[in-house]
């Protein structure tokens, strides 16, 4: 016995050192016990700590009921879908009736000289029927007053241009097929009056730039034809010095005089002063004729050149510019003349 305690006393002594925390007295005397219990006891204490540490199942997500339409539901709808489609193609039939009679009266306007009127007629009623072939159709009228010179005429048919194109985003973007239908339209129609209206779009921004050119051209002429006449007037003046110097020559050699030193100094002021005057006007003239003519002559070039680029035309002819020099018995002189 003395052997057992010691044994028992050692291994509490190297339990305490170790750490090892020492089992309470009821579950060790409880061991024996445990021995002769049922095996049921620990298969329920097991499924317990099993279940305690497996999570829950998520909820089952509870589908939403939908509910069925009945028979009568539906042939209501398809009823109603096809009245709609039925209203849609009378309203188109109205639409081409109208556009086709819109039309026939911008081609008389435009016959008529008229284009920018028929152009406003057609944006009236495109506006009124919300109609993108109207648009497209004003634009088109406003671009043949370009031909004709019509002021403004590429602005407003940029303008017309731009709202077709928008009109046609917009039902091209709509999920209402009646839509179209309602416009006497489809989708190819569509299609081909975004590629009319693009056309129009872009020949009035060239229009823009020839009506820019032109108006450039014409102010490069009326320039250049006030700085050639200003030079043509410095030639005259220089041709007047000219004249009062011969002038003065001629009266001193018919008295025998060949310069003023050999004139009497009391008669020799009034000469002097026709001289002063002579070579004055003689200078200016000169230099007023050469600056205004070689300036007013590249002018004149210039705005003629602006005016072929911009295609402008006068009584069915281009402008044009013509100059011939001319002789006469008091001096040399140029002539110009256009057409402008």
């Amino acid at each position: 016995m003395d052997r057992r305690a010691s044994e028992i006393l050692t291994a509490g002594l190297l339990a305490l050192v170790v750490g090892a925390a020492p089992l309470p007295a009821a579950a060790s005397a409880g061991d024996a016990g445990d021995a002769g219990a049922p095996a049921g006891d620990d298969t329920d204490d097991g499924e317990a700590a099993k279940a305690s540490r497996t999570p829950p199942p998520p909820p089952k997500s509870k589908k939403a009921k939908t509910k069925r339409k009945s028979w009568r539901e539906r042939k209501a709808e398809e009823a109603a879908a096809q009245a709609a489609f039925e209203a849609a193609l009378v309203d188109g039939e109205r639409a081409l009736a109208r556009r086709k009679s819109a039309q026939a009266r911008a081609d008389a306007q435009i016959g008529a000289g008229k284009p920018l009127e028929a152009a406003r007629d057609l944006g009236v009623l495109a506006d009124i029927d919300g109609d993108p072939a109207l648009m497209v159709a004003a634009a088109e009228a406003a671009l043949a007053g370009v031909d004709v010179g019509a002021q403004r005429a590429g602005e407003v048919a940029r303008g017309h241009a731009v709202s077709a194109e928008a009109r046609i985003a917009e039902l091209q973007r709509s999920d209402d097929e009646n839509a179209l239908v309602s416009l006497g339209l489809d989708a190819d129609g569509l299609r081909e009056l975004s590629a009319r209206a693009a056309a129009v779009k872009r020949q009035s921004e060239d229009a823009a730039k020839s009506a820019k050119a032109l108006r450039n051209g014409k102010g490069e002429l009326i320039t250049g034809a006030v700085l050639a006449g200003l030079g043509v007037s410095g030639f005259g003046v220089m041709g007047g010095g000219l004249y009062l110097k011969r002038a003065a020559d001629q009266e001193l050699a018919s008295g025998g005089i060949n310069s003023l030193d050999e004139l009497d100094p009391e008669l020799r002021p009034p000469f002097e002063d026709q001289y002063g005057r002579a070579s004055t006007m003689t200078a200016v003239g000169a230099v007023v004729g050469a600056a205004g003519l070689a300036f007013g002559g590249t002018l004149l070039a210039v705005g003629i050149r602006d005016l072929k680029r911009a295609g402008w035309r006068s009584g069915g002819k281009r402008a044009a510019l013509r100059a011939a020099p001319t002789a006469h018995r008091g001096g040399v002189g140029l002539v110009l003349g256009g057409r402008f």
